[in-house]
């Protein structure tokens, strides 16, 4: 048997000691790793789920609601509420939960032998608040509807439209929008449907644009749909 030298016995303790010395700094670095995270118990835990609560309702006086879209003026804290059963919209204080009164003037319901029916027979639909305080409200018949609501007082009883704008539409203009940037509304017409290359009907806007200038008083001589 060949006896190993010293040297030899030195060199070979320091291999294996390297060796072990590799294999194990992933280990640490992992500890280490571990070890800056929080823990479980240390994390937040989520809030547990709570239930949606009715906190009280707002009687609205008149024949039962017909209603699709409302609007949120929060400079004013206001909620308007379009309803076709009324044919108004309702005005309600929403920071003190109070009813103010309607503003009235529209369609209301579909009548029997409306062509477009019961449904889009029916106003008013969409609204909208601009900066400028106007009420601008979808009508049956594809017609929109301007309120000036500057020196408008509750119950609005003598409030009436500035203006009234056709956007070529036969049956009720729905959704509306503002571009405040461009100082546009767009008003969206549901049942109007492209003609086919045969058709010889006129092209209606779908949805059509109308054009609204914040600083100017709007009134029917000056605005207009705009057609595609």
């Amino acid at each position: 048997m060949k006896l190993r030298t010293k040297s030899a016995v030195n060199k070979s303790l320091r291999r294996a000691n390297l060796s072990v010395w590799l294999l194990g700094a992933p280990v640490v670095a992992l500890v280490l790793a571990l070890n800056g995270l929080p823990s479980v118990a240390a994390r937040p835990k989520p809030s547990p789920k709570k239930p949606v609560k009715l906190l009280g309702g707002i009687l609205l006086p008149g024949n039962p609601l017909r209603f699709d879209i409302s609007w949120v003026d929060q400079a004013t804290g206001r909620y308007y509420l379009a309803e076709a059963g009324n044919a108004a919209v309702d005005v309600i204080d929403a920071e003190n939960d109070l009813y103010l009164g309607r503003i009235t003037g529209f369609h209301g319901l579909g009548l029997p032998d409306d062509p477009c029916g019961a449904i889009e027979g029916m106003g008013p639909n969409g609204i909208v608040v601009t900066p400028n305080n106007q009420l601008w409200a979808d009508d049956a018949h594809g017609t929109v509807k301007v309120f000036d609501l500057n020196k408008a007082e509750p119950p609005f009883s003598n409030v009436m439209p500035i203006a009234t704008i056709s956007t070529g539409a036969n049956c009720r203009a729905d959704e509306i929008g503002f571009d405040p940037k461009d100082h546009l509304i767009i008003v969206g017409n549901p049942e109007e449907k492209p003609p086919t290359p045969q058709s010889s009907l006129p092209i209606r806007p779908t949805p059509c644009l109308a054009k609204f200038h914040s600083k100017e008083r709007v009134d029917s001589s000056s605005h207009s749909g705009i057609r595609n």
